[in-house]
């Protein structure tokens, strides 16, 4: 009876373990916006940049024009349009650099905002392989 108690304390503390993590290692994206009152929504917009030999960033490169992939960022809770926070779903893996856009209740988009500092997001490291 006591390892039945000892393995399901065990388990439940384990699931808690693995929803805490996610939440706490949220990325998330801050941006101001002076028309804040018209806007129905915002998107942010991942631009794929080169990689360079050494797998970095290649910094001297202009982004293109159209976005990879798009999120939606829904219309953060604010009353001044300063400083509003989105939380991400998730980024692509490579070199990007984050630009906002306004979805007007007209609906018509505003331009994209000037880009983020270029990120480079690495595909995980695999695990340590064991000769047998």
């Amino acid at each position: 009876m006591r390892t039945t108690r000892l393995t399901i304390l065990l388990a439940a503390s384990v699931v808690a373990l693995f929803w805490a993590v996610p939440a706490s290692a949220q990325t998330t994206v801050v941006f101001d916006h002076t028309d804040y009152l018209t806007a129905s929504r915002y998107d942010g917009g991942y631009f794929l940049m080169p990689i360079k030999a050494d797998n970095t960033c290649d910094l001297t490169a202009t982004p293109p024009v159209s976005p990879v992939t798009i999120d939606n960022l829904g219309k953060p809770s604010t009353t001044t349009g300063v400083a509003m926070t989105a939380a991400l779903v998730a980024r692509p893996i490579g070199c990007y650099v984050y630009k906002v856009r306004a979805l007007d209740a007209s609906g018509l988009y505003s331009d994209w905002s000037a880009p983020s500092d270029p990120f480079l997001k690495r595909p995980a490291t695999p695990a340590k392989p064991a000769i047998k």
